[in-house]
């Protein structure tokens, strides 16, 4: 099977996912409390480690991060912050109940198997263990004045996700999931970003994250998948890039949080 993570494993995505937490970490974290004392917490899908840091700022004394990419692994290291281990989410190397929280964000729209990696995440958890995270849900994607471009390319995007075995309107699902997994106290609930020129720092920052999102799928979309000819796909991400400076111009896009406990 295809690597499903469509954004590519080269040097330029540790930057862009380093750059990604700190545009969204504090919206991601948000809520997340950890419990007292010496809490026993897992970055599920940790990636370059960047949030793993961000949960050692808020208290995870020694938190582990888990990834199965060695070269997002690798950066992780480098932080200096967590122990970090080279595995599949979907068979956790952990006993039962290791851990009172298990985070994770953008991990199961890569993975062929979501369900499954709720599962072990609900093994590896304490009775009264928490569980949060976040996932895409790509259909939500607005912008306006219409781009012809933009539409083809997300949904180049979108189809060349499928066809790698991920999910890129799994943030719909998430409740199912979880209750399937096991989870008990189930919340799931959006978080929009919506920019236009009333605060024009948001909406570059926003724009700009997903021009970068755009920017690094390039490769799996055009190259890999072909669900969209280079041409258009470039015109796309220059429209994208633009809107901030049109007049009228606006951007929305919302994802799905969620929080689950153990029973």
């Amino acid at each position: 099977m295809e690597d499903a993570y469509i954004h590519g494993r080269d040097p330029g995505e540790v930057s862009r996912l380093e750059r990604q937490a700190g545009f969204i970490g504090g919206i991601l974290l948000s809520g997340v409390k950890l419990p007292a004392g010496k809490a026993r917490v897992l970055d599920l899908g940790c990636g370059v480690g960047a949030m793993t840091r961000l949960l050692a700022a808020r208290g995870a004394e020694k938190p582990v991060g888990v990834d199965r990419a060695r070269v997002q692994l690798a950066a992780a290291r480098r932080g200096g912050v967590g122990v970090f281990t080279l595995a599949d989410g979907a068979r956790l190397p952990f006993p039962d109940r290791s851990f009172e929280l298990v985070y994770t964000s953008w991990l199961l729209e890569h993975v062929p198997d979501p369900l499954a990696v709720l599962r072990e995440a609900r093994r590896v958890l304490v009775p009264g263990g928490s569980f949060w995270g976040a996932e895409v849900e790509n259909t939500s994607l607005l912008v306006w004045p219409h781009s012809q471009a933009l539409e083809r390319a997300w949904d180049g995007f979108c189809r060349a996700q499928l066809s790698f075995g991920g999910d890129p309107f799994i943030g719909r699902k998430m409740y199912g999931y979880l209750r399937q997994a096991g989870f008990g106290r189930v919340q799931a609930f959006p978080h929009t970003f919506h920019g236009n020129a009333g605060d024009t720092a948001s909406f570059g920052a926003v724009v700009t994250e997903f021009v970068e999102i755009l920017q690094s799928g390039r490769a799996g979309v055009v190259e890999r998948a072909r669900s969209c000819d280079a041409a258009t796909y470039d015109a796309a991400v220059r429209d994208l890039a633009a809107l901030p400076g049109v007049p009228g111009g606006t951007f929305t896009y919302t994802f799905i949080r969620c929080h689950a406990g153990t029973s």
